[in-house]
């Protein structure tokens, strides 16, 4: 499996320096702490977090591209393989994503986050947010399976791999040739 990393110039230039793409991620990233029950899947505390190259279209689907510019910088995109599948695993980002909240609750949660568009969520949705937050943060850690288990059945997956990838397998893309 061939998976894509944003990042930024700066950190590009870093990896590039020192040789190596490490995982610097931790897998409980919201700080929830409900990963105790997956301790099987979830083996380290650092990943790499990359998305299946023919699967960006289901981030788009879920309005989890705002997420990504949030996190990275959208300036590199970065295409390399999977080199360490028994201790790679994927979960669903659609079940953490503001499609589903638009979705299954008919709300805007760009409007809770950033209080930007007209219909500003008032308390009463607050409450519902913070609620169903909890419920689809469990969702989608508990969606986390191993690579070898995933079989392609995601809408947004999200693949976690423990790997050290050499710049010798990373490839630079164009944002473009990323297939939509």
């Amino acid at each position: 499996m061939e998976i894509i990393h944003f990042t930024s110039e700066e950190k590009w230039d870093s990896i590039q320096s020192s040789g190596y793409l490490l995982p610097k991620t931790h897998p409980d990233n919201f700080n929830r702490n409900s990963l105790s029950d997956l301790k099987k899947t979830i083996q380290f505390d650092e990943y790499i977090v990359g998305i299946p190259v023919d699967k960006y279209s289901g981030w788009k689907d879920a309005l989890l591209t705002h997420r990504l510019w949030q996190y990275t910088s959208y300036e590199v995109v970065l295409k390399f393989p999977v080199t360490w599948p028994t201790t790679t695993f994927v979960r669903d980002h659609q079940l953490l994503s503001p499609g589903r909240f638009r979705d299954d609750l008919k709300i805007n949660i760009m409007d809770h986050y950033f209080g930007i568009g007209a219909g500003r969520i008032d308390d009463n949705q607050k409450n519902v947010v913070e609620s169903y937050e909890k419920k689809f943060m469990k969702d989608y850690n508990l969606s986390s399976i191993l690579l070898e288990e995933y079989g392609g059945k995601y809408n947004a997956p999200e693949v976690w791999s423990p790997q050290v990838t050499p710049t010798s397998l990373i490839e630079r893309i164009s944002f473009r040739d990323i297939p939509k």
